[in-house]
């Protein structure tokens, strides 16, 4: 216990707004198989603008995410 509080470290939690950032980038990376799937499908041209409607999410999410720090 005693090493704990003289060599711990602490570690800052999340704020509802980085968390809610975290959760809408995981939900992204569930589309990717939504991406090979149309590609597979659909043919590549559609693949890449569903691609870049999620690109531009990101980028929006990224921002949004360094703006706030």
């Amino acid at each position: 216990m005693r090493r704990v509080a003289v060599k711990g470290v602490i570690v800052s939690r999340l704020k509802p707004e980085e968390k809610a950032i975290a959760n809408e980038l995981k939900a992204i990376g569930n589309n990717l198989n939504q991406i090979a799937r149309t590609a597979k499908q659909e043919g590549m041209l559609s693949a890449i603008l569903l691609f870049e409607s999620y690109r531009d999410f990101v980028d929006a999410l990224i921002k949004r995410f360094y703006h706030d720090k």
